[in-house]
């Protein structure tokens, strides 16, 4: 999605005779409004997602703008979301997990943590032991009752790019980022000029 700027109350004159002011003005309002869509839209999804602020951060990146560019770019990667980032636990019947805070968490029955196996321990509780690093700590299931092969499980369509772009969560990152652009702008703009 593409985010055209306006700078409110700038004059044509003052266009003119400061445009090296704007330009550094500009570049700095717009990478603090790029990392302020980060952190917002990462908060916007949590108050939604039952899922971890570094996970989301780990999938953004920004192109920063500089005065010659007066663009950012952020970037959001990533496919369907894997179950372990949705707070993962494991069980003696399966994994349990919850996507959304709304709801229950969710038993997959079956369903294992990599490199973590439940030993039953005294009083007949189970408690996920780590015996070794492989799986990176994902949520996987048998295909069949044979021990190979395993598939791992992730979200159906749902990944972080579709997460910020979603009607309930973009329409308040675009909100954060004109405002916070408009602010950093001038505050900038006044710092350059005066400086100069």
């Amino acid at each position: 999605m593409e985010i055209n700027l306006k700078i409110d109350g700038l004059s044509k004159i003052e266009t003119m005779l400061n445009a090296d002011v704007i330009n550094k003005a500009v570049s700095r309002a717009l990478n603090r409004a790029a990392n302020s869509a980060i952190t917002y839209g990462s908060k916007k999804i949590r108050s939604i997602y039952n899922i971890k602020a570094g996970d989301i951060k780990r999938s953004t990146k920004i192109r920063r703008a500089t005065k010659n560019n007066t663009e950012a770019i952020i970037h959001i990667s990533g496919g369907p979301i894997p179950f372990k980032y949705f707070g993962a636990r494991q069980t003696k019947k399966g994994v349990t997990l919850r996507i959304k805070k709304t709801e229950p968490r969710k038993l997959i029955k079956s369903a294992f943590i990599g490199g973590y196996l439940p030993i039953k321990q005294k009083g007949g509780k189970y408690i996920p032991v780590k015996l070794k690093s492989w799986g990176g700590g994902h949520v996987y299931q048998r295909k069949t009752k044979r021990w190979l092969p395993i598939s791992k499980l992730v979200t159906q369509n749902v990944t972080f790019p579709q997460l910020f772009q979603s009607p309930e969560i973009w329409p308040d990152i675009k909100q954060k980022i004109e405002e916070v652009f408009q602010k950093e702008f001038w505050h900038n703009y006044e710092y350059y000029l005066t400086k100069k």
